[in-house]
């Protein structure tokens, strides 16, 4: 694939804003895994667009505007239910005011669409984003960034090379985005993700499968295979692969860490 050599940077740039899908990312996702140089440039390329963001990220909303901006919708709100009598607006100018205004209230107090968790997930897994630690530094980085509690699964049946983390959320909860690489004993590389997550009060869904005393629910959502785990803390470790069947994603689960370090406690109920 030298084409794809001679057009990485341009590749690179399209992949970390997201614009790369279908055919022509899982072409340089394969890529990457058997070109070093065209995977280090990639690399290269999302920690320095990292930065940048950070560099450039607004600062949050500070909670007194954020309490102005709740009491004038409410205000809004309340207004729109006096009678239409009490409107001064003459004719068409006070019809016109009510409906925009009613328009505008249904717009901001709509329910959000429900989705599974799972679905959530793989939909995030889906998109290009850029790296903000790679290598053996990712551990001390997640402990620092992210829990202190948190240890990063590892797999007992397959060389695994962690490849990075990044801070997400999932439902609005902060939660942790890891990049792995894995070679089968067959030889074979492929990518794995994890999302963790606090799980507390979120149904999870999928088809059970037992595994050394614990449960894993497996499932394919928006073409990616999906293993979620939930542990004694209520924190969900949720790994997927476009890669890796369902059945061979739960096998390598099953292998993991987690599941190798059985603590009562922790069982699924």
């Amino acid at each position: 694939m030298k084409h794809l050599c001679d057009s990485i940077e341009t590749l690179a740039m399209t992949l970390h804003d997201g614009e790369l899908a279908g055919d022509e990312l899982r072409d340089l996702e394969l890529h990457l895994t058997e070109c070093a140089s065209c995977r280090d440039h990639v690399e290269r390329e999302a920690v320095a667009m990292a930065s940048l963001r950070r560099r450039l990220a607004p600062p949050p909303t500070p909670d007194l505007l954020r309490a102005r901006i709740t009491r004038a919708l409410d205000d809004e709100d309340r207004a729109a239910r006096r009678p239409l009598a009490s409107w001064l607006l003459p004719g068409t100018a006070a019809a016109a005011a009510v409906a925009a205004l009613a328009v505008f209230v249904v717009v901001l107090r709509a329910p959000p669409p429900t989705s599974s968790v799972e679905d959530v997930v793989a939909k995030i897994t889906t998109r290009s984003r850029p790296l903000e630690v790679e290598g053996a530094a990712t551990s001390q980085w997640v402990q620092r960034n992210y829990d202190p509690s948190v240890a990063l699964p590892t797999f007992g049946a397959a060389r695994v090379d962690r490849w990075g983390a990044r801070l997400t959320d999932v439902l609005d909860r902060d939660a942790l985005q890891l990049y792995y690489r894995v070679t089968t004993p067959e030889g074979m590389t492929r990518d794995v993700q994890v999302m963790i997550f606090d799980a507390h009060g979120i149904e999870l869904r999928g088809r059970r499968a037992g595994i050394d005393g614990r449960v894993l629910l497996v499932g394919t959502y928006r073409g990616r295979s999906v293993v979620t785990y939930r542990d004694g803390r209520d924190r969900a470790y949720v790994f997927t692969s476009t890669q890796l069947a369902p059945d061979e994603l739960t096998a390598l689960v099953g292998t993991s860490s987690l599941l190798l370090q059985v603590r009562d406690d922790e069982r699924f109920p």
